[in-house]
C-alpha cells in the first residue's frame, strides 16, 4: 500500500471507544467551540477525536510514515476493543491475564495519546539529546576513524530540537511508556469494577481527556476512572475496602461528579450522544485544566535536580 493510500487522521480518541455514544448512524454528539461558545453537532466517529498526521513518522519513506497509527496503536485498540465488549457484557469476572493487560495498556495510551502530550515527549526528549550532543562531538572528534572524525560537525543538525529523527525517536519512546510493564502492572493489579448508571440518573459524557486518575496509583485510595459508555463506568482500585466504599456510593451522584471532572478537563471536545446536556458542559469544559502526564513528569525530574 502505497502512503497516499494510507490513513492521515490519527484518531486519539479511538473510534470504537466514542461509538459507545454513537447513534444509529455512528454519530456522536460533539460540543466544542469553533468561535466564542460551545455549540453541539452530530458527528460521524469517522471525523473526530483525531488530528492530520498526529503520529506520522518524518523521517522515513512514505510508505513507512503512518507506522504508529497501523501498528503499535491499532494493536492496543483492537485488543481493548474486545476487552470493552467483556466489560459490557458483565463478564469482567472472566477476563484472562492477557485481556488484563490489553485494558491496562489502553487505559496508559489514554493517558499520553493526546496531541499536546505527543507535543510535550517529543520537545522533551529532544532537549535531552541537545545536552549529550557536546559529549557525542568530542567522542567523534576523537575517533581514530577519518570517517567518523568527519562526521562531527553534522551531529548538531542530526540532533537539532526540530529533528525529523529525533521526533520519530519521541515517538516510538510513547510507545515504549504506553507498554511500561511497572505501570502496567499496577494496573492489572487493582480492582476492576463496571458501576452501571440507574435510568434516571445523567448520562455519562466523555472528552477528548477522557480518563480520570489520582495519585500514582500507590496509595490505597488511589483510583482509576472512565466512562465506558453513556451508562456504564469503568472504575480500578487498589483495595476490597475501597471497592466497599465506591459501591455504596449513589450511582448517579457519582455520574454527575465523573461528569464535571471529565468535561472540566476538556481541551477542545466532549461527546454525548446527544444536546441534551449542553447547559452542563458550558459551565464546565475546559474549568479545570490539568497537565499532561509528561508534563507531570518532567516537573517531578526537575524538583529531583534531573
Amino acid at each position: 500500500m502505497s502512503g497516499d493510500n494510507q490513513p492521515i487522521y490519527h484518531h486519539f480518541i479511538p473510534r470504537f471507544y466514542l461509538r459507545r455514544w454513537a447513534d444509529s448512524e455512528r454519530r456522536v454528539c460533539r460540543f466544542s467551540k469553533p468561535y466564542d461558545r460551545i455549540i453541539p453537532k452530530m458527528v460521524s466517529t469517522r471525523g473526530t477525536g483525531g488530528e492530520d498526521n498526529l503520529y506520522s513518522l518524518k523521517s522515513v519513506a512514505p510508505e513507512h510514515a503512518h507506522w504508529f497509527e497501523r501498528g503499535p496503536m491499532k494493536a492496543i485498540d483492537t485488543a481493548a476493543n474486545y476487552v470493552l465488549g467483556l466489560l459490557e457484557a458483565g463478564k469482567l469476572e472472566t477476563l484472562t491475564d492477557k485481556q488484563r493487560s490489553a485494558w491496562g495498556r489502553f487505559l496508559m495510551s489514554l493517558l499520553m495519546r493526546g496531541p499536546r502530550d505527543i507535543e510535550v515527549i517529543k520537545r522533551v526528549y529532544a532537549q535531552e539529546w541537545q545536552k549529550l550532543i557536546p559529549e557525542i562531538v568530542a567522542d567523534f572528534q576523537g575517533s581514530d576513524n577519518e570517517i567518523t572524525r568527519s562526521l562531527a560537525q553534522t551531529v548538531p543538525k542530526m540532533l537539532a530540537l526540530d529533528s525529523p529523527m529525533l521526533a520519530d525517536w519521541g515517538l516510538e519512546m510513547a510507545i515504549d511508556l504506553m507498554d511500561h510493564a511497572g505501570i502496567g502492572e499496577m494496573l492489572i493489579n487493582m480492582e476492576w469494577i463496571v458501576r452501571d448508571v440507574p435510568e434516571d440518573g445523567p448520562e455519562l459524557l466523555t472528552s477528548d481527556r477522557p480518563i480520570m486518575k489520582s495519585g500514582e496509583l500507590i496509595q490505597s485510595d488511589d483510583f482509576v476512572l472512565l466512562p465506558i459508555g453513556p451508562k456504564k463506568l469503568f472504575i480500578a482500585v487498589r483495595d476490597t475496602e475501597t471497592v466497599k466504599r465506591v459501591q455504596a456510593y449513589d450511582a448517579a451522584v457519582q455520574a454527575e461528579a465523573v461528569n464535571r471532572y471529565v468535561v472540566g478537563r476538556a481541551q477542545e471536545c466532549v461527546y454525548g450522544t446527544n444536546g441534551n446536556q449542553l447547559d452542563f458542559v458550558r459551565e464546565h469544559m475546559g474549568t479545570k485544566p490539568e497537565k499532561t502526564l509528561f508534563e507531570r513528569l518532567v516537573e517531578f525530574r526537575k524538583r529531583l535536580g534531573g
